[in-house]
């Protein structure tokens, strides 16, 4: 049964107000994935090279953004349908999270995207800090985005430890500060 109150009840008002905060600060959020993806491809100086791949990243981080856009709020708002939301929305930003992720790490990883790791590395950056600060309402939920944005590159940067040492142990350090706040 629906109950029209939900946002005064005590006991659902916890509920309510984090389905409102994560469906308006994710709307958002999305469209700078594809952005950053777009600026990864078109600066790293192949672009026809990377054609195939630079196509398959618009259709995802695009794709991942819409999804999040035309993922209603419930129309009954039910303590049992703004928790299956809640998943599901949550669902959209772990998949959004290690798409991420394995870009980076792919862009880290390949020669042909060189010149543009600067572009990835500040973006996973700036992706991490906004879900440390903005979605500690569900902190579980929140460091494994978190870990799902930085884990493939560490691995990657790990792998050729001597090339990328420094880079490795910044962005280690930056992830203990993410955790701590």
């Amino acid at each position: 049964m629906s109950d029209p109150l939900i946002k005064y009840n005590p006991a659902t008002y916890p509920l309510w107000r984090n389905v409102q905060n994560l469906h308006s600060r994710t709307r958002l959020g999305g469209v700078y994935y594809p952005i950053a993806w777009l600026l990864a491809w078109l600066l790293s100086g192949n672009i026809v090279q990377l054609l195939g791949v630079g196509l398959l990243g618009c259709a995802v981080f695009i794709g991942l953004m819409l999804a999040r856009w035309n993922h209603s709020l419930p129309t009954e708002p039910s303590e049992l349908n703004l928790r299956r939301w809640n998943n599901r929305h949550w669902l959209l930003i772990l998949l959004t999270g290690l798409s991420w992720g394995l870009a980076n790490a792919l862009i880290i990883n390949s020669a042909a995207f060189s010149d543009s790791q600067l572009v990835a590395i500040i973006s996973t950056i700036a992706f991490s800090t906004a879900f440390a600060f903005s979605f500690a309402m569900q902190l579980g939920r929140g460091l494994l985005t978190i870990a799902l944005f930085n884990a493939p590159a560490l691995l990657v940067l790990a792998s050729d430890w001597q090339q990328h040492r420094a880079a490795l142990l910044t962005l280690l350090i930056y992830q203990v500060y993410l955790v701590l706040v």
